[in-house]
């Protein structure tokens, strides 16, 4: 089927043919998969030495440390969704955990399932996707050869006799649920996180000598609550001689209300910071040394020349920070930024940092193309890290977005954040009005001076809020904040538009698109896409024409009569000498969306009433 000339169907027909097309399994190297649940940049190698972690301070000697990696939805199932598909929350649907993905994408091949199309044996152990519900909702039956989530329950299935220390430590943002604490007298292996190591090494072995490659994923569990780990990494770590960067008296003051997950959260005491602290760092320590377990393994096969091995979060998580701001699903720094670490043969950056903007959608493409596989076919937007491989400092102009889509809590808590070089700003929905926060990460990485409402940073707001995608507008993810389906719903269509929302996702765009809420014949995507302009361009004002150089999205959704093209340029107003104002741009058109998917710094001009669908590239010309 296809749509405006996209491809919205046929999906395995381009993996049937991408495997015949493919190059050889001998040439395609193996990939080793590692993800560890709500880890913050607390570790030795992403810049905090309290952190015992030498094993993946090894893995980082041998690959790419990016400082800057963001998610793009610092929750579970969301965040993993993104990483496992290359799409954006608002092209899935997903913003939390409780939607599953198959009720939505019921046929999108996700990232285990394409390599196993293109002949590779598949293994999932622990958590990879988010597990609740059924493996088939939440998970990939189709895409593993082998899986099997976490074994056992969360809590250690030991004698009582070996709990030696339990506690819940009751803080600000949890609801009065607390901080629960485990410490076990018993081997790591006896663990849940233990059992996920000890299968990756048996997966290892057992397909070692195998003729097609191997794509093998490990989930660890923890540091993710409850904290549960073995007395000898709880013994490392004496809570008194915790500390961490010191924060203002009034670290508060000024940050929006939005931005806290409970805004009436107080400060927990000291002690309790320290111990808390102490037991998220042995959890860590802990699955360090399970990483040492499979590293070791890797040595021991020689599979380094023929690995590509990532190590990866799924978004950060808070520890008190801002005085009073715990766990996740915020925008803060601590919550957004995660670690990830790509070790791949014959890379010239091995050993070094990348402090280049990045996001955890790109892990895709990423894999996929360090594997030596064919690009995936369908629409997504992540991009390959291997630039960055290469060259860790190479040049790199690309923005990361993180969203927060509370928006059936009361109040609701929406909000939206760009990082882009130094600046993060991020923009929240909050009982009817718009909060800012601006921070310069170099000289506030903390985020304790917010400078949005400083005259001086007007117009760079304004060049930093262009570049939100019209989909990531607040309104639009109040509105379209998806409900819980059922499992057999793939022929749902939550917009009304005549096609499911499989069909749209498959395209790459978002089922919202083509919602026409007040029903005024023009969907929303293109109405929100003129209001995100915030400027009239057919005016000749220099301030206007820099936010436009800066983005020009929804500039081909004005009046496209009163748009002509002449040698290159396009003029989009009239001046009282000249009669017009031109804008230098490079223009390019297509029939086919997907051929504009991925490329950076571009305007997609629609004619949303024109039923020819020609689709443009339209870039501004320094």
């Amino acid at each position: 089927m296809t749509r405006g000339g996209i491809l919205t169907g046929g999906i395995r027909g381009w993996l049937l043919m991408s495997v015949l097309l493919s190059s050889t399994a001998q040439s395609q190297k193996n990939v080793l998969w590692i993800i560890v649940d709500d880890l913050n940049s607390m570790v030795s190698s992403f810049g905090f030495p309290q952190a015992i972690t030498p094993n993946i301070e090894r893995l980082a000697q041998r690959g790419v440390v990016f400082r800057d990696a963001y998610c793009q939805v610092s929750a579970c199932n969301p965040s993993r969704v993104a990483m496992l598909t290359g799409l954006r929350p608002w092209a899935t649907g997903i913003y939390d955990n409780a939607t599953s993905p198959r009720t939505v994408m019921p046929s999108r091949v996700f990232l285990p399932q394409y390599f196993k199309e293109n002949g590779y044996y598949t293994a999932g152990i622990g958590k990879v996707f988010h597990w609740k519900g059924t493996e088939a909702d939440f998970g990939d039956p189709e895409g593993w050869s082998y899986s099997r989530r976490p074994w056992g329950t969360r809590f250690a299935a030991r004698p009582r006799s070996e709990l030696i220390h339990s506690e819940t430590i009751v803080g600000p943002g949890l609801s009065q649920r607390g901080l629960p604490i485990q410490v076990w007298d018993t081997p790591d292996s006896e663990l849940v996180d233990g059992h996920t190591a000890d299968s990756i090494v048996e997966e290892l072995r057992d397909h070692i000598g195998d003729p097609e490659p191997f794509f093998l994923a490990a989930g660890f569990v923890l540091p993710h609550l409850h904290w549960i780990m073995p007395k000898v990494h709880w013994d490392k770590y004496d809570p008194s001689q915790i500390v961490w960067p010191p924060e203002p008296p009034l670290s508060t003051q000024g940050i929006p209300a939005a931005a806290f997950w409970q805004p009436d959260d107080a400060a927990m005491n000291m002690g309790d910071r320290q111990r808390a602290m102490a037991a998220y760092l042995a959890c860590v320590t802990y699955i360090d040394s399970l990483v040492g377990v499979i590293l070791d393994e890797l040595d021991a096969l020689s599979l380094w020349d023929d690995t590509v091995v990532v190590f990866s979060s799924d978004h950060g998580f808070h520890l008190g920070e801002h005085a009073r701001v715990w766990q996740k699903q915020v925008l803060f720094d601590e919550a957004a930024r995660c670690p990830l670490l790509i070790a791949a043969p014959g890379m010239t950056g091995n050993g070094q940092e990348s402090h280049r903007v990045v996001e955890l959608q790109d892990v895709f493409p990423t894999i996929v193309d360090l594997a030596g596989l064919p690009a995936y076919p369908a629409p997504h937007h992540g991009v390959s890290l291997r630039p960055l491989l290469e060259n860790p400092s190479a040049g790199w102009d690309r923005p990361a977005f993180t969203v927060r889509n509370q928006a059936h809590t009361t109040p609701q808590r929406i909000g939206r954040s760009v990082r882009y070089q130094n600046w993060h700003y991020v923009e929240f929905k909050w009982q009817g009005e718009i909060q800012r926060q601006l921070n310069d990460l170099d000289t506030d990485p903390q985020e304790v001076n917010n400078i949005a409402a400083d005259p001086a940073h007007a117009d760079l707001i304004q060049s930093l809020a262009a570049m939100f995608p019209p989909e990531m507008a607040l309104d639009l993810m109040i509105r379209a904040a998806p409900e819980v389906l059922p499992s057999a719903g793939i022929t749902v269509d939550r917009d009304g538009d005549g096609l499911s929302d499989e069909e749209e996702v498959q395209s790459g765009e978002s089922w919202p698109h083509s919602a026409d809420y007040d029903q005024d014949t023009i969907n929303d995507f293109y109405e929100i896409a003129l209001k995100d302009l915030g400027f009239d361009p057919f005016q000749d004002d220099a301030g206007k024409l820099m936010l436009l150089r800066a983005n020009a999205n929804g500039l081909g959704l004005l009046r496209q009569e009163e748009l002509a093209t002449v040698e290159g340029s396009i003029f989009v107003g009239k001046d009282t000498e000249t009669g017009l104002v031109e804008v230098g741009v490079e223009l390019r058109e297509s029939s086919n969306l997907i051929d504009w998917v991925n490329q950076p710094r571009q305007t997609l001009l629609l004619a949303p009433l024109d039923s020819s669908k020609r689709f443009f590239q339209f870039r501004i010309v320094e």
